[in-house]
């Protein structure tokens, strides 16, 4: 039955009008539909091509036009003429857009007389244009024109096929029935909204088992349903077109409902006050606009995941000693946060190498602000690349002030009475530069901050110090020794006088979970040791551990070997 278009025009209001605009923005994505009262210039929607503009002006006119609707026509075309034509824009082709179809003679007056001075196209669309548009796209058609619930009928007629079972369909194997009816229910979610896609999907969970969070892709809506443990639904809300979220917005609406005395009300204050991305607030959520509207609100825990990328706004810091304008470190801001209530600003910013990161907290009042320096971006680098840095920290006396400046404008000004703990970690990167030259079969990394165990890095400084020519004396526990023949008259000497050296023990150090060799050994010389009370030498053969003990003046003296000795195991007195 064909569709009485004046009919909808004289009674449809705006509808007939804002029709026209979401079939043409689903036509051409890049299009812009104007809105009355905005200005419009005598225009109500223009699409980009190479050859210019494309303007389509549109009139819910229901019939021949009156005076009054002539009228009208020549003003929008003067209106249009003003702001598009002598401004210099280009104009490919103007649209005038009518629920009735022009006779001859009205055409004639539009082209050659009401438009006559222009050098671009004009045409007058009627029925068989709105007809096309409909054709094209009968979800919007029935989005605006079919009365309450406007798609029953359309889901109706697709669930029906939808709903065959794939058996059924001898023609096609199983695979292809079920593909075909998934294409038939997504023709339904294509006409639910004129001016958005709803995309369904099924995604793998990450390698952590985590919600694989779309990156790079359109959607202005995600929402998320477990599956198993592997797998997720996906519902993805995507823009058909530029102006989709301005028509027809989507909203969030959030009533935080924190736990009282938990860390819930530290991270919403937190995220109020600086911006800070909060990981698990209780809240009660209503989205609104959009296919996906809720009806009733839903109760849940909330986390933000913030979006890692560089900030352009904010221009480039550096980190300097307060004083020594010469030597700085150059920081690239990473995050900017805003808060909610007040004034409150956070910039997060790391050093070209990633190692360093500092977060500083301003106010304009300066209530509340903080700075705070972390080395968070340690971890798989190298000595020397730590090294240069963590010296500019801590290589004057304490306490240490440092100068936070943007642009040559001092930010922050942050004093740090206690930062031992950089300077242990400044003389470790130190001592493992040292050690490099003696471990050639890779290269040393820092590992995390949390795997670096206070006795690796006595042991390390002991190592390093050795490897410089310095001797040190280090406590021992205990030493394990193999017998290289049956009654080894030489352990009967251990009772706790003498030195015995060891002169090629080969040496190893470990730093987190890794370990490395050095290819330079190390001479170890046990000052009195002693066999255990009561040992038998007698009984001991060849290939028998012997563990000895530490006596009460005994010392382990670690040193680059002082001479050659043919003998593994060296006695003196």
């Amino acid at each position: 039955m064909a569709t009485d278009w004046a009919h909808l025009a004289a009674y449809g209001g705006e509808y007939f009008e804002d029709f026209v605009a979401a079939c043409l923005l689903q036509r051409f994505p890049k299009g812009w539909h104007t809105k009355p009262g905005r200005g419009d210039g005598g225009v109500d929607f223009l699409h980009p091509t190479p050859n210019g503009y494309v303007i389509y002006q549109v009139k819910k006119f229901a019939g021949p036009l009156t005076t009054s609707q002539e009228t009208q026509v020549k003003n929008s075309w003067a209106r249009f003429n003003k702001k598009y034509v002598d401004k210099g824009k280009k104009i490919a082709r103007y649209h005038l857009v009518t629920a009735w179809t022009p006779t001859d003679k009205a055409r004639e007056w539009f082209i050659g007389d009401v438009t006559s001075a222009a050098l671009f196209e004009r045409q007058w669309e009627g029925t068989a244009f709105l007809n096309g548009l409909a054709g094209d796209f009968p979800g919007t058609f029935a989005h605006f024109f079919d009365g309450p619930n406007p798609l029953e009928r359309l889901v109706t007629q697709k669930a029906m096929l939808a709903s065959v079972p794939p058996s059924e369909a001898e023609s096609m194997s199983f695979v292809d029935s079920v593909t075909d009816r998934h294409a038939v229910l997504q023709d339904l979610l294509d006409v639910t909204s004129p001016h958005y896609f709803v995309n369904p999907s099924i995604r793998m969970a990450n390698a952590d088992g985590g919600i694989p969070f779309p990156t790079g892709e359109p959607g202005v809506v995600h929402r998320f349903e477990a599956i198993d443990d592997r797998r997720y639904r996906v519902i993805s809300i995507v823009p058909k077109h530029s102006q989709a979220t301005e028509i027809d917005p989507i909203t969030i609406h959030i009533n935080f409902q924190p736990v009282p005395g938990t860390s819930e009300e530290t991270e919403l204050f937190e995220w109020r006050t600086w911006g800070v991305p909060f990981q698990s607030v209780t809240a009660e959520t209503f989205q609104s606009g959009g296919p996906l509207s809720d009806e009733t609100p839903m109760t849940g825990t909330l986390q933000m995941i913030p979006e890692a990328r560089s900030d352009q706004s904010w221009p480039p810091m550096n980190l300097e000693r307060d004083g020594v304008r010469d030597d700085h470190i150059d920081f690239d801001v990473t995050t900017v946060t805003r808060g909610i209530v007040g004034e409150g600003i956070r910039v997060v910013a790391e050093s070209a190498s990633k190692i360093l990161q500092i977060e500083l907290r301003l106010s304009s009042s300066g209530a509340g602000s903080t700075q705070s320096i972390d080395l968070t971006g340690i971890a798989g680098k190298l000595p020397t690349e730590v090294e240069p840095q963590l010296r500019l920290l801590v290589g004057g006396e304490m306490p240490t002030r440092y100068v936070f400046r943007a642009e040559g404008q001092v930010l922050s000004v942050v004093s740090l009475d206690d930062v031992e703990w950089m300077r242990a970690l400044h003389s470790l990167a130190q001592d493992l530069a040292t050690l490099q030259a003696f471990v050639l079969e890779k290269e040393i990394v820092f590992p995390t901050l949390r795997e670096i165990h206070p006795d690796q890095r006595t042991y390390i400084a002991h190592l390093a110090a050795v490897v410089r020519g310095e001797p040190q004396e280090v406590p021992w526990s205990n030493l394990t020794l193999t017998a290289e023949r049956d009654k080894p008259e030489e352990f009967q000497r251990f009772t706790g006088r003498g030195h015995l050296v060891i002169a090629g023990l080969p040496t190893a150090f470990t730093l987190g979970q890794d370990e490395y060799r050095l290819i330079t050994p190390i001479q170890h010389v046990y000052s009195h040791p002693s066999a255990p009370a009561g040992f038998d030498f007698a009984v001991v053969r060849k290939g028998d551990e012997l563990t000895l003990v530490e006596g009460p003046h005994s010392k382990l003296t670690l040193s680059l070997p002082s001479e050659a000795f043919s003998e593994p195991y060296v006695w003196i007195q």
